[in-house]
């Protein structure tokens, strides 16, 4: 039978009390020391998962246009509007949809690209709280608004194939819609940092600036609103955001995503 303490002080195992004490704070310390390490480690493993899936949906999309002629699906998918509209686009740009689709005619980018995706599951950031399994699930990755206004010709001749984007090395295509992996859960602020992939399939993250109103949730459009709109409008490879084009310039001849 197992004896409490003597009157020494020692338990009948021969350790005493302030061993375990001195135990116990050690291990408290090494816990407060190794457990946001841990999670540093969780984070960058979930932020390099979250480039992996930018990465291969813009290697799909890259694939997808090669075997249509160069043409970028488009919210025009969803109810064959002569004219962009938002509702559409909402559904278009977020929506994951059912996958594989349950009609011959996709209205999400996600269903359009669904047979290119090696990885089924990439939709959704690892750091994604939402309910995946939502009827009307969002999408962790969204399409830019620009993207699509461009194809409906806005401020252009119609934009829709690849070739018609300039400087595809600086067009932002999709991009997280939070920064989970920076703390920023409450839309696309200033200094919000978030994953993005170019038209090139290249992904990086990016800190947002001036991304200071309008809906950036529903990807309404901000007064410079990244990566809402195409916010500069340069000629080469160097020059500078320009902050007199407005952020609804949707010209993909001349404009791009300079960070």
């Amino acid at each position: 039978m197992m004896n409490a303490a003597d009157g020494s002080g020692k338990c009948s195992g021969g350790v005493t009390l302030w061993e375990i004490v001195l135990i116990a704070v050690i291990v408290g310390v090494m816990a407060a020391v190794l457990l946001p390490a841990l999670a540093d480690s969780r984070r960058n493993s979930d932020e390099s998962i979250c480039q992996s899936n930018l990465h291969e949906l813009g290697i799909a999309l890259i694939t997808y246009i090669g075997d249509y002629d160069s043409v970028f699906p488009s919210s025009k998918l969803v109810s064959h509007s002569k004219k962009w509209n938002k509702a559409d686009f909402l559904i278009f740009a977020t929506g994951v949809g059912k996958l594989p689709a349950a009609s011959a005619q996709p209205h999400t980018y996600l269903q359009v690209i669904y047979d290119y995706l090696k990885n089924k599951d990439i939709v959704f950031c690892p750091s994604d709280p939402s309910n995946h399994a939502a009827p009307g699930a969002k999408a962790s990755y969204w399409w830019k608004t620009a993207m699509d206004k461009a194809w409906y010709g806005e401020g252009c001749k119609p934009c829709r194939k690849e070739s018609d984007f300039a400087y595809s090395a600086d067009q932002i295509m999709l991009y997280e819609h939070e920064g989970w992996h920076t703390g920023g859960t409450s839309g696309l602020k200033n200094g919000t940092q978030i994953n993005v992939a170019f038209m090139d399939s290249h992904v990086k993250m990016i800190v947002l600036r001036n991304a200071t109103s309008g809906d950036p949730k529903n990807c309404a459009a901000n007064s410079n609103g990244e990566p809402m709109y195409y916010n500069c409008n340069f000629t080469n490879d160097t020059g500078p955001a320009s902050s007199s084009i407005p952020a609804t310039y949707v010209d993909a001849h001349n404009c791009g995503d300079r960070f």
